[in-house]
């Protein structure tokens, strides 16, 4: 249901800059308004403020799963008083790129210290 419409998109005979993933950019916001609209609608969503919901949708999390890994980090950075990404990538099960995005979300919210480098 996600990627059904890729070819229906306007015609112009221009080159269009492609993204790393292949897809332009139009595709790409596209897609990611449709997972925004998955995550809304998925179990947990109502717990999440518009800021969570996005990174969800941008790092394909459902909610549920978004709130453990959460839970997770929170507790070990909490027990550490800081949060390295190394660390992060041994506690979740998630793309690295991915507990990247949520460890440096986190320090931004002021939720978790970053770790001295």
């Amino acid at each position: 249901a996600l990627g059904g419409a890729e070819g229906a998109g306007a015609g112009g005979g221009g080159k269009r800059a492609k993204t790393s993933s292949g897809k332009n950019k139009a595709q790409e916001e596209e897609e990611a308004a449709a997972y925004l609209l998955m995550v809304n609608e998925a179990p947990g969503a109502e717990l999440l403020n518009e800021e969570e919901k996005k990174l969800c949708a941008t790092l394909r999390l459902l909610p549920k799963y978004y709130l453990v890994v959460k839970d997770a980090l929170l507790r070990e950075a909490y027990r550490l008083g800081y949060l390295t990404k190394t660390r992060a990538h041994q506690l979740v099960k998630v793309e690295v790129s991915a507990t990247d995005e949520l460890v440096d979300f986190f320090v931004s919210c002021g939720w978790v210290e970053a770790a001295e480098s």
